[in-house]
């Protein structure tokens, strides 16, 4: 991980001009655009964990506002970027202690993440076959998030069975049991929910990819498209390490070597600006629910 920031580092010195010239020349307007549009990609996800953890069930925290789960998911993001991946499922666990069992929490962020880490995948997919124009892009996304859909339904309705083959004896093997039995409990509606708003979340972050393309470099908006699917692969390269916070290193690392076609300059500047990106999001979304959410502390 080190090795691999430390060459991040040294190519962005020598692509600095350039990335700055592309800066200074960007187009705001579109740049407010791809901002705005990864904003709300963000917040469709703040919405699906908001219809998992208070979806219907003897563990569920029914009727707890918006304001209170957003918060709860944002500032678990932000935990994110410390080394190692569970400090914000921790801070979820700590903040609604006695309120929702810590079992429903782990479910929640479990069935999250297998959806987000499914779509990823259909969504890179659906851009980066040769033969697939913009409408079938789409398309093929649709097919793919209805076909996710399906198999979480099979693999759902298979957790109560495994949960009950599991020792009935130790800490670790029955906290399993119990978050196993929690996600067999989420309704057939909420997944379907689940699963339509984060396909329109991948989407819109695609999409505010390419608008940021076309405002920062000369890159077309479907160029810009393409990079968000490589991006998203050195992504998914980067969630598998877990003890670096965010894939630090590995993500940009992964994002250079699948993005060798492209000239240093683009490379350099959506590699850095991928990350910085996605921090200021968090940063930003954390902000807004600091300020609107005083008061709805869970």
């Amino acid at each position: 991980m080190i090795g691999a920031t430390a060459w991040l580092a040294a190519l962005l010195t020598q692509a600095w001009p350039e990335v700055v010239a592309s800066v200074r020349e960007a187009r705001i307007d579109i740049l407010l655009l791809a901002w705005g549009l990864s904003l709300l990609a963000l917040l469709l996800t703040a919405e699906q964990f908001h219809l998992l953890i208070v979806a219907p069930g003897p563990q569920s925290a029914a009727g707890t506002p918006r304001r209170v789960t957003y918060r709860l998911l944002i500032f678990g993001n932000i935990a994110r970027h410390v080394p190692g991946r569970f400090w914000g499922v921790a801070y979820q666990i700590a903040a609604v202690r006695g309120l929702i069992a810590g079992s429903a929490v782990v479910s929640v962020n479990s069935l999250l993440a297998l959806v987000h880490l499914g779509l990823a995948i259909v969504a890179a997919a659906a851009v980066l076959l040769p033969a697939l124009l913009a409408p079938a892009t789409i398309a093929a996304l649709a097919l793919g998030a209805v076909l996710l859909f399906v198999a979480l339904l099979r693999w759902r309705n298979g957790l109560s069975a495994l949960a009950a083959r599991l020792p009935q004896q130790g800490r670790l093997s029955l906290a399993l049991a119990r978050t196993l039995q929690q996600m067999a409990k989420i309704p057939t509606p909420i997944i379907l929910g689940c699963v339509a708003w984060g396909a329109l979340s991948w989407l819109l972050y695609f999409a505010a990819w390419g608008y940021f393309g076309q405002s920062l470099s000369s890159l077309a908006f479907f160029e810009g498209v393409r990079l968000a699917a490589l991006y998203t692969l050195a992504w998914l390269c980067g969630f598998l390490v877990v003890i670096a916070p965010s894939g630090l290193g590995v993500r940009e690392v992964v994002f250079l070597a699948l993005t060798q076609s492209y000239t240093p300059e683009d490379q350099i500047l959506f590699a850095a600006a991928g990350r910085l990106w996605l921090l200021v999001n968090d940063i930003t979304t954390a902000a807004l629910a600091w300020i609107f959410g005083r008061e709805a502390k869970p």
